[in-house]
C-alpha cells in the first residue's frame, strides 16, 4: 500500500481523483451485494508490505493494517524463499528490506474485518521454491 495510499501518479493531470481518493465504507450495502465478485469495483494494494517506495523501503504490517482498517480488500505479498526455511515478503531484486510470511498473513487475520465484512483476497506472487510453498 505504499503505493496504494500514495500514489506516485497522482497529480493535477490525472482525470480521476476519485479513484485515488480514501475510501470510506458504508455503514450497510448501498448496492446489491449477491452479484459475482467481478461485478464490483474492489478497493486493492500493490506491495502492500512496503511502508514506502519499491526501491529502497523497510517492509512491514503498518501499511497493510492501515489499508485494511481503511477498507481495502485485497492484499498484494510477493513472496521469496527466506532464511531457516521461514518465506519471505519483499520486493525482489531491490534494497528494500523483508518481512516474514506469516507475520503479514497474521496481519491480515487480525485485522482484516475491522472495516468491512466482506471477503479479503491475497494476491500472491510466488517466487518461493517447492520447500517453502
Amino acid at each position: 500500500m505504499g503505493n496504494a495510499l500514495v500514489c506516485f501518479e497522482q497529480g493535477f493531470w490525472d482525470s480521476h481523483h476519485s479513484v485515488q481518493a480514501r475510501y470510506k465504507p458504508a455503514v450497510s450495502p448501498q448496492q446489491d451485494m449477491s452479484q459475482p465478485l467481478s461485478h464490483y469495483f474492489i478497493s486493492s494494494g500493490h506491495n502492500s508490505y512496503l511502508e514506502g517506495n519499491q526501491l529502497t523501503s523497510n517492509a512491514g504490517t503498518a501499511t497493510i493494517i492501515s489499508g485494511l482498517r481503511m477498507g481495502c480488500r485485497v492484499i498484494e505479498l510477493d513472496v521469496y524463499d527466506g532464511p531457516n526455511g521461514a518465506p519471505i515478503c519483499t520486493h525482489g531484486g531491490t534494497l528494500t528490506s523483508a518481512v516474514l510470511f506469516k507475520t503479514a498473513v497474521r496481519a491480515v487475520a487480525a485485522h482484516g474485518f475491522h472495516s468491512s465484512p466482506y471477503p479479503v483476497i491475497l494476491t500472491i506472487e510466488n517466487h518461493a521454491g517447492l520447500g517453502q510453498q
